[in-house]
């Protein structure tokens, strides 16, 4: 599926628009410091995927090589449904997965009579206006300890960690973040037959689309309000411009 020049436009148009409506939903009441989503994404191109690679007992996830979406072969295009509490914002952002790799041998669990494949991963995971972790950082994730596990020989996997009781830190352009902080990806359209399973000591090589959530307290930055008052007055003088526009002025 390619995506053209003039769609990859629409996107960074898209992209501006609905941030600088998000940025002046900050302003409102009880939509600060409290704990709730800090970002909710899903993937805006479904063909996209993220990379699982076993290579000398270490596996790697990757979100490379979607070059419909990212010509510089890092990122995949998402859309943010959620941000800093915000629901419905639907802005386009890039994910990054910024050396994500294994920690340790995947082994296998029993539960409930069912078989999962368990492993653990650092790493980080970023959200921003440009390709490769580059642009305005909406949220960066970074863990040292996060849990990979799914069923074995399934088709869906989860990323998860927690702080506490874990590595996990969230930062970003926007806001500072507190305790307790929470990250929950999932992956599906594993493919089956093998689905996934362990290749050695470590999580078999294979692909699959992902979407989650990040939550935590968040505290917009001072920048963040000149930003939103930017944005506001940014979109009230091209509504009152095409509205001139309209009427012959």
């Amino acid at each position: 599926m390619r995506v053209s020049n003039r769609k990859l436009a629409s996107a960074g148009r898209l992209l501006r628009c609905s941030f600088a409506f998000a940025c002046v939903a900050w302003l409102l009441p009880g939509s600060i410091t409290k704990a709730d989503t800090v970002l909710q994404f899903a993937q805006a191109v479904p063909t996209d995927v993220v990379t699982a690679t076993a290579s000398g007992g270490v596996t790697t996830l990757s979100t490379a090589g979607n070059l419909d979406t990212d010509p510089t072969g890092s990122s995949m295009l998402v859309t943010v449904t959620n941000y800093l509490g915000v629901p419905g914002v639907n802005f386009l952002a890039y994910e990054t997965f910024v050396g994500v790799h294994s920690v340790g041998s995947a082994t296998l669990q029993s539960f409930a009579g069912m078989t999962y494949v368990v492993q653990e991963y650092a790493g980080a995971i970023a959200f921003t206006s440009g390709p490769g972790d580059t642009g305005a950082n909406y949220l960066t994730a970074t863990f040292t300890d996060a849990g990979f596990t799914g069923l074995n020989h399934g088709a869906q996997a989860n990323l998860a960690d927690a702080n506490p009781p874990g590595s996990l830190t969230l930062t970003s352009d926007f806001a500072t973040f507190g305790a307790p902080l929470g990250m929950a990806l999932s992956f599906s359209g594993i493919p089956t037959p093998p689905g996934l399973h362990i290749a050695g000591a470590t999580v078999a090589s294979t692909t699959a689309q992902n979407a989650g959530t990040f939550s935590g307290s968040a505290v917009p930055e001072p920048s963040t309000f000149a930003i939103a008052g930017l944005g506001a007055l940014g979109m009230i003088g091209y509504g009152l411009k095409r509205r001139r526009k309209a009427l012959g002025a």
